[in-house]
């Protein structure tokens, strides 16, 4: 984990993400997570994308075919995740 993640689970713990006097420092900290966000979301839907693509490669379709499954299974996959990613939130658990 990032130091700046690490350090952003710290202040949300200590309760000091919802204190005014951190707010400058709290949008530099939301800033900086946000980026590491969209680089590990760029990341993801590359090996994905790799993925979904030889894994389909047995359904032998072509062209339109082709992009509408691989879109479908790229859709599941994300909603798959996002829904196991809920219920480990409400859970409580990280991983």
């Amino acid at each position: 984990m990032s130091d700046s993640v690490t350090k952003w689970f710290e202040m949300q713990e200590e309760g000091k993400l919802d204190k005014a006097p951190n707010k400058k420092l709290n949008m530099s900290k939301m800033k900086e997570i946000d980026e590491v966000a969209q680089g590990i979301a760029d990341v993801t839907k590359e090996l994905m994308y790799d993925s979904i693509h030889w894994q389909i490669a047995e359904f032998h379709v072509e062209g339109d075919s082709y992009n509408d499954l691989h879109a479908h299974v790229m859709a599941l996959a994300i909603e798959k995740m996002w829904d196991d990613i809920q219920t480990k939130h409400d859970s409580k658990a990280i991983i």
